[in-house]
């Protein structure tokens, strides 16, 4: 399959099993929005996408290759990531960017 691939992924921290046995494919152009209770592991599924964390199980890929051997720069190519919110200071105004 082209695109990103969760196969039996899990994720555990300490004793705690965040998420298990996830199976996901999102097709290359495919757009996917996540939605869920608070501590339902949202943020943790979007870090093992970008392959921020490794999976507890199961594999995470990005055209059949595993992501932990995929470049961070690679995968920067391939997936983006659109919170919610966020807080990006910019200290410099408008006129300032563009003189």
């Amino acid at each position: 399959m082209s695109g990103l691939s969760l196969v039996q992924v899990s994720f555990e921290r300490g004793n705690h099993r965040i998420l298990q046995d996830i199976n996901l494919d999102i097709g290359d152009g495919q757009l996917l929005g996540i939605i869920g209770p608070n501590g339902a592991g949202k943020s943790t599924l979007i870090k093992l996408l970008g392959g921020y964390h490794q999976p507890s199980q199961g594999q995470c890929t990005l055209d059949g290759n595993p992501l932990q051997n995929i470049k961070g720069e690679q995968r920067a190519k391939r997936i983006a990531y659109l919170p919610q919110s966020s807080q990006v200071e910019f200290p410099y105004s408008v006129s300032e960017v563009v003189s």
